[in-house]
């Protein structure tokens, strides 16, 4: 089954990138292949040889990494991300949580989406600038496949990465506070560690 979940979502992935790459820029669009092929097949041998997963939670990884991988691209590309992407992820990772039939592990994912929702939105509009609707948007998605609490800890992790690409910036580049980073890569960046 692992191998299976594996390969659809892979697919997924690639024809996601597809639509959203390929006629922007197609040298992106085949590293983003190369990309994707070779992290699931290490998510893969890792799962298979040190991890050892339950297939469901194989399963809630192997999607969050798919939907990320879909969006990250573009993401570095345009600073844009797709909501029919992210509206297409949220209904696969709610239809995830109502097939356990279980009303508490529903309610976990609902409320990794909600808080996470509420807090981006109140920090877009403290500071508008500060994050994008996307990005709120893609991080909401996330918490609902991550759960609370575990998307407090998600989000630390991304944030931590990003202020310290921005401090790197920042220092070798002389750019300031001002400048855009895409969020897409460092939500991967979290999810892998």
């Amino acid at each position: 089954m692992k191998i299976f979940s594996t390969i659809v979502f892979l697919f997924i992935s690639i024809i996601i990138n597809f639509f959203l790459l390929y006629k922007i820029d197609k040298k992106l669009f085949k590293i983003s292949v190369i990309v994707i092929i070779a992290s699931n097949i290490v998510f893969y041998l890792l799962d298979c040889f040190l991890i050892k997963n339950e297939f469901f939670d194989y399963l809630a990884f192997n999607m969050l990494l798919s939907f990320l991988l879909s969006v990250t691209f573009e993401d570095i590309k345009s600073n844009l991300m797709d909501t029919r992407v992210i509206v297409g992820y949220f209904i696969l990772f709610l239809i995830y949580r109502i097939i356990f039939l279980d009303v508490a592990i529903f309610l976990e994912g609902l409320i990794g989406f909600g808080l996470s929702l509420i807090i981006l939105l109140i920090a877009y509009f403290i500071k508008r600038n500060s994050i994008g609707i996307g990005d709120i948007e893609v991080i909401a998605t996330c918490g609902m496949i991550i759960g609370f609490p575990n998307i407090f800890h998600f989000l630390f992790k991304a944030f931590l990465f990003v202020f310290i690409y921005g401090i790197f910036l920042m220092i070798t580049k002389k750019k300031n506070t001002m400048t855009e980073i895409p969020l897409a890569p460092f939500l991967l960046l979290a999810t892998i560690f």
